[in-house]
């Protein structure tokens, strides 16, 4: 008998092991979802899709999540972290800042952010604050308010 693994036998484990991964992502909260419109871009385009988990602590901030729109649960959005419980959000002529210190945003691009602001005010515990990359293309945290935590539902994997 060879010590030597045949091409055949390679190629079997390897099918093996892609079948388990793909049978075992769903149980591992693997899923994918569909872009709709463009609030997320250039992260995210209409129509493309992007895969993310559904175990998704810890939240940070910058991180893109999936939960249900606070103003009708039957509709899931995606947007990005920005503000965390308990920290100070403002946001001066586009510019965010968290506890007094502007934050860099590097997934902004300067021709999708508007020139808007918002005064300083306390996220609450349990709660996130969030915006879509495409400032002036994006219903958000500005519009309607802070996400609770129970709403969270997905973690989507950033380029």
């Amino acid at each position: 008998m060879s010590s030597r693994v045949s091409n055949r036998q390679t190629r079997c484990a390897a099918l093996v092991v892609i079948a388990a991964v793909v049978c075992a992502a769903p149980a591992c909260g693997v899923t994918s979802v569909t872009i709709r419109g463009s609030s997320m871009s250039p992260a995210f385009k209409d129509g493309e899709t992007a895969i993310g988990v559904r175990n998704v602590d810890p939240i940070v901030r910058g991180d893109v999540i999936g939960f249900r729109y606070p103003r009708d649960e039957t509709k899931s959005f995606i947007q990005r972290v920005i503000g965390l419980p308990g920290e100070d959000i403002e946001i001066t002529n586009g510019r965010v800042a968290i506890n007094g210190r502007p934050i860099e945003e590097p997934y902004v691009l300067p021709e999708n952010n508007v020139p808007f602001s918002l005064s300083r005010r306390r996220i609450a515990d349990g709660e996130y604050f969030v915006m879509g990359d495409n400032r002036g293309n994006s219903s958000d945290s500005r519009s309607w308010g802070t996400v609770k935590r129970p709403a969270i539902w997905l973690k989507v994997a950033t380029k």
